[in-house]
């Protein structure tokens, strides 16, 4: 009897040193993710964690996972929005005003609308833009978002109509819907827009007010970048295939598939090589954080350091972040955002410019 009292104790003493061994190693851990400079957002958890892309409109944070749309403050998730089913393009289209829903049911395709302040949301069928509507174009590259919006609440979607055989008609259009979310989401006019070639769509980005798409594939002579303006109006503006662009400061940067920098005033018409960098550039998306310019690719942030004479990328401290695929970036108040696939992170502006060795 003794001896298995004995045993008992001895057995309660080493379970109770390997509790304490487990509570020691946790507190380790836990001091270990206090010191990483990227912080994950605890408010979000299970599938909200597979962020896919993220925006700010100054009092909150959209993320949109693969099937919802929530917003965060810092602290905590305020409201989610679902199902929603984005378009068939990889990365989903998110504004602060509005997101889009999409919907393929017996062979019916529509779009819905949903403003992010009234919650309130309209459903329109493709059909009844171009009853010879067939798909939306499909863009590969899993960091792209092909529809885009301006300021002034101007949806553009690119898409591919059925073509009769033999009919000389593009059968790829660009539908330009003007939304009007004073009162709710609803359509204040449309316009349909022909491709300016039978290329493919490379590039496709908001600056300013208007549209900048490149074109290529079946090169040609029309192959190049176009701009398109609010009321429709399309023009060629430069022979390059640019793949991503982004207003700074005075300027316009674009960066073609080899790498190389373009920069254009604000008009979007008047483009020079800047730099001749890495094609890693092309794949690249960019953000501007306080009148500085960063690009974030795979799981690394660079700072770009416009100097005298040269550009320097420096690539910035990312522990807390490793082998987290990046999506997105935003900021809000003194934090800037990174949404990732497996989870949303953060860190104060003021420590954002911190640089590996």
């Amino acid at each position: 009897m003794k001896t298995l009292q004995i045993i008992l104790a001895l057995g309660l003493l080493m379970a109770l040193s390997a509790c304490k061994k487990q509570i020691e190693i946790q507190e380790v851990v836990k001091e270990v993710e206090k010191k990483k400079s990227w912080q994950e957002h605890q408010g979000v958890y299970y599938y909200y964690k597979v962020c896919k892309n993220i925006i700010s409109d100054g009092e909150k944070i959209f993320v949109h996972t693969a099937n919802s749309v929530y917003s965060v403050d810092s602290s905590k998730m305020l409201g989610s929005y679902e199902p929603v089913t984005p378009l068939p393009e990889q990365k989903p289209f998110l504004n602060k005003n509005f997101f889009l829903k999409y919907r393929d049911y017996n062979d019916e395709k529509s779009l819905g609308v949903v403003d992010t302040k009234f919650y309130a949301n309209i459903i329109f069928k493709m059909t009844n833009f171009d009853p010879d509507f067939s798909q939306f174009y499909p863009l590969g590259n899993e960091n792209k978002v092909l529809t885009s919006a301006n300021d002034q609440h101007f949806l553009l979607l690119p898409y591919i109509k059925n073509v009769q055989s033999g009919s000389n008609d593009y059968f790829q259009k660009i539908l330009l819907i003007k939304l009007n979310l004073d009162n709710g989401a609803k359509i204040d006019n449309f316009k349909i827009i022909p491709f300016p070639n039978d290329g493919e769509v490379y590039g496709w980005m908001r600056v300013e007010d208007f549209f900048i798409i490149s074109i290529g594939g079946l090169i040609g002579s029309n192959a190049g970048t176009f701009k398109i303006t609010s009321d429709g109006t399309i023009k060629k503006v430069s022979p390059q295939l640019f793949a991503r662009a982004i207003k700074y400061k005075d300027k316009i940067l674009a960066i073609n598939d080899g790498g190389d920098i373009y920069q254009s005033n604000l008009s979007g018409e008047n483009w020079q090589k800047l730099a001749g960098m890495s094609y890693t550039l092309s794949l690249m998306n960019y953000i501007v954080i306080q009148d500085d310019l960063y690009g974030y690719f795979q799981d690394k942030i660079y700072y770009f350091d416009f100097g005298k004479d040269k550009l320097t990328l420096k690539p910035l401290k990312n522990d807390g972040l490793e082998r987290n695929f990046i999506t997105g970036m935003a900021t809000l108040h003194d934090k800037v955002y990174v949404a990732t696939l497996s989870g949303l992170f953060y860190k104060p502006i003021s420590a954002l410019k911190q640089f590996t060795n």
